[in-house]
């Protein structure tokens, strides 16, 4: 044990407990230069000061909680374990494993300036331990995993002193990039994001502590590979505001209860899965001007839930829709749904199809059981409120198909699709396959293009007192004109 009250500016020492203060004194160590090798550095029972300005401290295990004053502004620390709350303005800190759990202690730990933050296996914030990263381009920060746990825990993008956004968690400013690494949001915490950017590579809401919320609004953008909602225990995902992007996969419900609630700003994923596991998963669109994009596949799973305002909309670009849900009053959100179907770089003509060129089709499950002319058909009964095949100056290419009996009325018939309205745009294909449609307006681009691969042509017109209109002979007879007209010239 050494008692330390001085300054290091050189060489190497060697200790094994480096004690700041004893008794009632009071201690201070400044490392400016050189090496300090310790197994652990102790604040005693005086006040403790330590400043590090430059130099190397290598280091077993470093709490700080106990120091009066603790900062680092040059130089390097590298640890296996860290915990407690300092300030850093400069410097780096390499450590195995970063803790931040004291409950409402100031400051946190806050980094700013050229400070450079290096954790290699988990950062772990939680019981009122608070991380203030400043908005300073200089800082940079790389985690393999951060966890945020406990009611108060907080990763905290900017300084932003607001105790009431702090006890919650806030991402006010900067930037998060933990692209190879994991943000656990559990024990009831909550993070919120309203300004900042985050690259993280998978965020999981509700892990092995227990619930876990985040909340993004305002210009606050997240990037993720993964976004689990409800991953181990229960998770929501609130967004008014802002960009969420999920590369691979938004999963809404997986071990547990997963809620996604959406009213504003912007969301694109490569697979929407909405209760694709053990537990329910639910997406709520709370207003119309809510954009959500699928580049991959929306998949309404057998425990999830849809609701939706209307004239709420999904855009699935080069994205199949697949229905494994029998439980039609999970997805009354449909009623007021609009599905576009656009992204395709092929541009279809009849011609095409007579000739039988290759097609490259993303799949549309029909879900609906046919209850024939009835407009109780278009309610609830998976039964889609707008379809539209391509967009102003993009092409959409669907074929309907059905890998899952969605009906279980007991009635041996095909899944169907009921649709208020449909809309096919220019050089874009619709390909019925075999199965009906039944619908209250249809409205085709002149260089738009209805097909049935089969030749059933199961294209049913219902007004609204459920009388039948001729609607297959006289879109065949326009198609068929159109087509003529065309081999002619």
């Amino acid at each position: 044990m050494i008692l330390a009250l001085g300054e290091q500016a050189g060489g190497t020492a060697y200790v094994t407990d480096l004690v700041l203060a004893q008794g009632i004194g009071s201690g201070e160590y400044e490392l400016q230069a050189g090496t300090l090798n310790a197994a652990t550095i102790s604040a005693g029972y005086g006040d403790s000061t330590y400043v590090q300005t430059g130099g190397t401290l290598n280091i077993t295990t470093l709490d700080v909680s106990a120091f009066d004053e603790f900062t680092l502004s040059g130089g390097t620390i590298n640890a296996t374990t860290i915990s407690g709350s300092f300030v850093q303005t400069g410097g780096t800190i390499a450590t195995d494993y970063f803790n931040l759990a004291e409950m409402f202690v100031s400051p946190g730990y806050r980094l700013s300036g050229t400070g450079q933050l290096d954790v290699d296996i988990e950062m772990s914030i939680s019981n009122g331990g608070h991380f203030f990263w400043a908005d300073d381009t200089y800082t940079t920060v790389d985690i393999e995993s951060l966890v945020v746990e406990g009611l108060g825990g907080a990763l905290a993008i900017g300084f932003d002193f607001s105790v009431g956004s702090l006890m919650s968690g806030t991402l006010t400013g900067g930037t998060v990039d933990l692209t190879d690494g994991i943000l656990a949001v559990t024990d009831g915490a909550t993070a919120t994001q309203s300004s900042s950017s985050a690259s993280i590579k998978v965020v999981a809401l509700g892990a092995q502590y227990g619930a876990g919320e985040y909340e993004l609004s305002g210009t606050g953008e997240l990037s993720t590979d993964l976004l689990s909602i409800g991953y181990l225990s229960a998770g929501t995902f609130t967004q008014s505001g802002g960009t969420l992007e999920a590369a691979d996969a938004l999963r809404i419900g997986y071990d547990a209860t997963g809620t996604f609630n959406i009213s504003g700003g912007n969301v694109s994923a490569g697979a929407l899965l909405v209760g694709p596991g053990a537990a329910a998963g639910a997406l709520d669109i709370q207003d119309d001007s809510a954009e959500i994009t699928v580049t991959d596949v929306l998949e309404l799973g057998e425990n999830g839930e849809l609701t939706a305002v209307a004239g709420s909309q999904i855009a699935l670009d080069t994205a199949d829709l697949m229905n494994a849900s029998t439980d039609d009053s999970n997805y009354l959100g449909l009623n007021n749904l609009s599905l576009l179907f656009e992204g395709s770089t092929q541009y279809i003509t009849y011609e095409m199809m007579f000739e039988q060129e290759e097609v490259t089709y993303n799949l549309f499950e029909v879900a609906c059981e046919d209850m024939g002319m009835s407009n109780d058909g278009f309610d609830g009964n998976f039964a889609l409120d707008r379809l539209l095949v391509g967009g102003d100056t993009t092409t959409g290419v669907i074929q309907l198909t059905s890998y899952v009996d969605n009906d279980l009325s007991g009635y041996e018939s095909d899944d169907v699709l009921y649709v208020d309205y449909f809309y096919i745009g220019a050089g874009s294909l619709l390909d019925l396959n075999g199965y009906a449609i039944y619908f209250h307006t249809i409205d085709i681009d002149e260089d738009g293009v209805l097909w049935d691969s089969t030749s059933q042509w199961r294209l049913y017109e219902v007004t609204g007192g459920g009388v039948p209109e001729p609607a297959t002979l006289s879109l065949l007879g326009m198609g068929g004109l159109a087509l003529i007209r065309r081999r002619r010239q």
